[in-house]
């Protein structure tokens, strides 16, 4: 065969490879504009999330609180006077097992 019916019928199969290529572009970009509002995985995931679930409602309210608590001890007005925690009455005395090593006590 010449070179130049080579050069012929491959310049044809190009063009029809790339002729076939552009109406499967067109397809598909027919395909793809049609997808949007009422799409089966977005349906599905619009129902997932408007599930009410006892764990995500707790977790919601344990966050909640957790940020309160943040925002308090930030801004210094915690439990005690000094606004830093819990106040205690007293300081804490010597535990009530240890009362045999006091002085005055006799040991047993």
């Amino acid at each position: 065969m010449p070179k130049e019916v080579q050069k012929e019928r491959r310049e044809a199969a190009a063009n029809a490879t790339l002729s076939k290529k552009e109406t499967e572009r067109n397809t598909n970009a027919e395909k793809s504009r049609m997808k949007g509002k009422n799409r089966v995985s977005k349906r599905y995931r619009k129902k997932q999330q408007n599930v009410v679930d006892d764990k995500k409602m707790r977790a919601n309210i344990l966050k909640e609180e957790q940020k309160k608590k943040a925002k308090r001890l930030a801004d210094g007005s915690g439990d005690g006077p000094e606004g830093g925690g819990v106040c205690r009455p007293e300081p804490p005395g010597p535990h009530p097992t240890h009362q045999s090593r006091q002085k005055g006590h006799p040991q047993r």
